[in-house]
């Protein structure tokens, strides 16, 4: 329990009896050294007549008199007394709440920090594992966009030599046909074989020697996905994804887990708006109590009722605008129901 203890002294004046006697959180205890009660009263109302600010002693005596009525259970001191409190009980819960969305942000910032400890390194070796794959590839395909080169060339010639073999027999004399047409039909059997060895290997041939580098190029880019290293190396980089896609997944479900637990529907941003709203609402309470113990009693009490005043200005005008928003909602039904009946009709008896 917060208790604070003053002694009566003629060295304290009517400011001091004041701070003395509301700076104690839960009780304030003056201490008089007196003969009797009356004489306890005297020194009280002549400490409080002792005004630093020299207002002359007829204030003097009148602010004793009222501090002297203020002691009592119903004075305006109470009124003091019961806005301090209500004050100081705001301030706790303010700090309170803060202190619970302060720490919220730690426990998601924790998880926050566990959650790249477990990414990071995966992300690297899925980064590795990518690298590898890429790797292997280019060096598959060079290989074989070399092998291709050789084959394609070698093709290539081939048909050439037929090309050249078949001429040379049509213009062969009588006396050579046979030979030259000889010669043609191996160099088409040899064309053939090269020929159905290529498609064997890459299913295709080139179609003239400024095509070859591009057809090298494509065929060996799609033979490699099936050479054995290229394969191997792109399941290890692909089964490095999927555990960092499981990863990301379950991070994310214990992420929100996390935010509806400490959070509930509210936005991180919104939490922080709150926190900040919190904080500064705590400090201007502060700086308010702060100003009801600098102040005289009658000072403290009149403070405390402007205070009242401002507070319930704002209450007021929202309240005045319902009633006029309400208002304005019931004559607009009316004239909806009165347009509805119609124009009313005479319907008594005829003559």
């Amino acid at each position: 329990m917060n208790v604070a203890h003053t002694l009566l002294s003629e060295a304290l004046d009517a400011a001091g009896v004041y701070v003395g006697m509301t700076r104690g959180r839960d009780m304030n205890r003056l201490h008089v050294v007196a003969s009797d009660l009356a004489d306890a009263k005297q020194q009280f109302v002549d400490a409080l007549a002792r005004d630093r600010a020299d207002r002359g002693l007829e204030d003097a005596t009148e602010r004793a008199r009222e501090a002297v009525a203020d002691l009592v259970a119903d004075g305006p001191m109470s009124i003091v007394s019961a806005e301090r409190d209500r004050i100081v009980e705001r301030i706790a819960k303010a700090d309170a709440e803060r202190e619970q969305w302060v720490l919220a942000a730690a426990r998601l910032h924790d998880q926050s920090q566990r959650h790249k400890a477990e990414y990071e390194p995966q992300r690297e070796l899925a980064e590795a594992a990518d690298a590898k794959a890429a790797a292997v590839l280019a060096d598959v395909v060079e290989s074989l966009t070399q092998e291709a080169v050789a084959d394609g060339a070698t093709f290539l010639a081939a048909q050439q030599n037929a090309i050249a073999a078949r001429r040379v027999k049509e213009g062969a004399s009588r006396f050579r046909k046979r030979s030259t047409t000889r010669t043609a039909n191996d160099a088409d059997a040899r064309r053939e074989e090269i020929e159905r060895a290529a498609r064997g290997r890459w299913q295709s041939v080139p179609g003239s020697e400024s095509n070859l580098p591009a057809w090298s190029e494509s065929v060996a880019q799609h033979e490699a996905g099936h050479v054995p290293a290229a394969v191997e190396a792109r399941a290890e980089a692909t089964q490095a994804r999927q555990i960092i896609s499981e990863i990301v997944a379950r991070q994310s479900r214990e992420r929100m887990a996390l935010y509806e637990r400490v959070l509930g529907s509210r936005r991180p941003s919104a939490v922080s708006a709150r926190v900040k709203a919190l904080r500064e609402r705590a400090a201007h309470d502060r700086r308010y109590l702060a100003q009801l113990d600098a102040l005289l009693p009658d000072e403290a009490v009149k403070l405390v009722h402007e205070r009242a005043v401002q507070a319930e200005a704002p209450r007021s005008a929202r309240e005045e605008t319902r009633k006029a928003a309400e208002a304005r909602a019931a004559r607009l039904r009316d004239d909806d129901q009165r347009r509805q009946r119609g124009p009313s009709r005479d319907v008594g008896r005829r003559l």
